[in-house]
Order: structure tokens, then C-alpha cells, then sequence
């Protein structure tokens, strides 16, 4: 993900949302919180929310119920985890376990100090719906809430229309539970095959190129570098030199 021209205080996401039928994108869309239009509220995995280029946040929705975290149980309110950004492009990956336990790591840094840390019954859902109806890929921006703005610069929702970010390599291991079969990932590209080197000029031999059987006449360089060259394609006599023992 690359943050870079994000604006601050612009929730920059990539997260799942868990619908109950194939994904037909807005019209079954879903989260966790509750929808003024009537849309069903589901298990919502924030694998990153970013605030601008300043910081991030890792969070886990498993319960539809308001207030803040029960007992460790994730509402609406989440059970989260906060991180700084670095100010440059960076590599997010999250990995769920068999127990429904998922982990998101930054460049490598785990970013797992969930308050308040998932219960049991938390990650039992995840393991439910992961089995059953399994989840979509979500990303979007927006300007309303973001993490750490206590901390992070302010911004406006203003500069909203001119925040970007791009999103590349995305590759995703799993099993399809419903909808179509995703397109595959490919393999990476075969290194192009190297150049041949160019043919170096072969390097005169003993000898030299005669025509008249005895004498080594005046020759072009290339009659005179190889008996090969000599006899097959100069018609000449390679003379090989006398040694003197």
C-alpha cells in the first residue's frame, strides 16, 4: 500500500466484510455497523484503516452489538490495535489461523496488541463464517473517523477528492465458499533469457596461409587467423612452422 498523497485524517482502508450471498457488490454490501438503509450488519475484519500517511489500525468486528468491547468480544466498537506509518510505500499481511485468530503484520512487524486482546467467542465467529460463507475484499476512503487523530496532523473533508493511494500485489491464499472462482495469481514472469555474447574473432593459430605451397604469401587477417579459414574459404595451403628440436 502507498500512502504517500493520502491526505490527513482520510481513512484509507483494505479490509473483509463477510455477506450472506455471492458478492454482488453494492447491493449486498455489508459491515458491521448498523446501515440507514436496512443492510444487514456482518463480520467486519479491518485488516488496515490508515489516518493520511501518519498511522494505522488493525481491527476486529465479530459481534453487531453497540457500546464499547465486551469482554473482549469485538462489537461495533471493535477490538483494535494501533501503529505508526512510515511516510513511504509499505507491505501489509494479514493471516488468519485454524483457532480464528488473525495477525497483520507491517513490513513484517506484527501489529497484534489488540485492547481489549479477542476472546474465545470472538474468534470462534471468525471461525464460523470463515468456514461457512467465507468473506470479500473491501477497500475505500473516506472522511469522518480515522485512527490515532490525537496524535496524527489534522485535515478536512475538503481535501478528500484530491487524497490518493494505491493498492498493488495483492495476493490471496484461501478457498472459494461461494461466488465465482477468482481469477488465479500468476507465477512471476521468467527471467528473459540472457543475450548471447557476441562471437569473438578467433585467435590466429600456429601457422600460416600459403599459396604456393611453401611460402607464406600476404593475407588478410581473416586468412591468416585459422587453417579453417585458410584452406576452406581463402583456398590456400596452411603451412604449419617448423620445429626445431
Amino acid at each position: 500500500m502507498d500512502t504517500s498523497q493520502t491526505h490527513p485524517e482520510v481513512n484509507t482502508n483494505f479490509y473483509t466484510s463477510s455477506p450472506a450471498q455471492p458478492n454482488c457488490g453494492e447491493a449486498c454490501y455489508c459491515d458491521i455497523q448498523k446501515s440507514s438503509t436496512g443492510k444487514p450488519s456482518c463480520m467486519e475484519m479491518d485488516i488496515i484503516e490508515a489516518n493520511g500517511n501518519c498511522a494505522m489500525a488493525t481491527t476486529i468486528h465479530t459481534f453487531a452489538t453497540d457500546g464499547k468491547p465486551n469482554n473482549g468480544n469485538c462489537d461495533r466498537w471493535g477490538c483494535g490495535s494501533g501503529a505508526s506509518l512510515s511516510g513511504k510505500k509499505f507491505h501489509i499481511k494479514a493471516e488468519f489461523a485454524q483457532d480464528g485468530t488473525m495477525t497483520v503484520s507491517m513490513d513484517g512487524a506484527p501489529n497484534n496488541k489488540y485492547s481489549p486482546f479477542p476472546a474465545g467467542a470472538s474468534n470462534g465467529v471468525v471461525v464460523k463464517t470463515m468456514s461457512s460463507i467465507g468473506a470479500v475484499i473491501e477497500s475505500s476512503q473516506w472522511f469522518g473517523w480515522a485512527p490515532a487523530q490525537d496524535s496524527c496532523p489534522k485535515g478536512s473533508k475538503d481535501q478528500l477528492p484530491t487524497s490518493k493511494f494505491a493498492v498493488s500485489n495483492v495476493r490471496v491464499m484461501g478457498t472459494v465458499k461461494q461466488g465465482p472462482e477468482p481469477a488465479k495469481c500468476s507465477g512471476p514472469a521468467p527471467a528473459p533469457a540472457p543475450t548471447p555474447p557476441a562471437p569473438s574473432p578467433p585467435t590466429p593459430s600456429s601457422g600460416c596461409c600459403s599459396w604456393d605451397n611453401a611460402h607464406c604469401g600476404a593475407s588478410t587477417d581473416y586468412c591468416k587467423a585459422s587453417q579453417d579459414h585458410c584452406e576452406k574459404d581463402c583456398n590456400g595451403k596452411w603451412i604449419h612452422p617448423v620445429v626445431v628440436v
